[in-house]
């Protein structure tokens, strides 16, 4: 039983990393919808593959100190990190400056091509790379977490693309990092409390 809900733990809590992970790809595909430049689905999966990859060396580069961890102690490291996370995540939604994303459109074509794509995916692994160290130290599973952040990066994109030409993509983006901090960080409390 123990057992069976430390997995469920651990499958919210890498689902959670890669919501995290991702939020960044949530708000860039809303605001390119919202100014009509398009992200098609190449240039998605390109962007997928590279942030995955950088998650994924990431992880790999923090799993030998994964192993000084007992499992309690990467447990309880895991729960603050996720609280940290998420605060993280609320604090650069308070104050950080808006993105310019125009500048990845270089060509200004109203596209964004396979080049701009691999710059822009860059930038966006950048973020991942600190994220996957912490995770990796808290015992997060390499494979799981690295398939839900791919498939997280391939979904919001697409589905902030098409969500960017509603009436409710402002909405949408004004308040989907707070609730995705949220979520992280009441995650964090209840794995403190297991």
């Amino acid at each position: 039983n123990i057992g069976l809900r430390g997995k469920r733990m651990h499958l919210l809590s890498a689902l959670l990393f890669a919501i995290s992970a991702n939020i960044d790809c949530l708000a860039i595909g809303l605001s390119y919808g919202i100014q009509s430049v398009r992200i098609d689905a190449r240039s998605n999966l390109v962007i997928a593959v590279i942030s995955t990859a950088g998650t994924m060396l990431s992880m790999l580069a923090g799993e030998p100190l994964a192993a000084l961890c007992s499992p309690d102690t990467a447990n309880h490291i895991r729960a603050v990190l996720l609280i940290l996370i998420g605060l993280w995540i609320l604090f650069q939604n308070c104050f950080r400056k808006q993105k310019n994303l125009k500048e990845y459109d270089r060509d200004a074509s109203g596209r964004i091509d396979m080049k701009e794509a691999v710059a822009l995916a860059f930038a966006l692994t950048i973020n991942n790379m600190g994220l996957g160290i912490s995770g990796s130290i808290t015992g997060l599973p390499i494979f799981m977490t690295c398939s839900f952040t791919f498939l997280c990066s391939l979904l919001f994109i697409a589905a902030a693309q098409l969500a960017g030409k509603s009436w409710m993509a402002s909405f949408i983006h004004k308040y989907a990092q707070a609730a995705a901090a949220w979520m992280i960080i009441l995650l964090g409390i209840l794995e403190c409390c297991i």
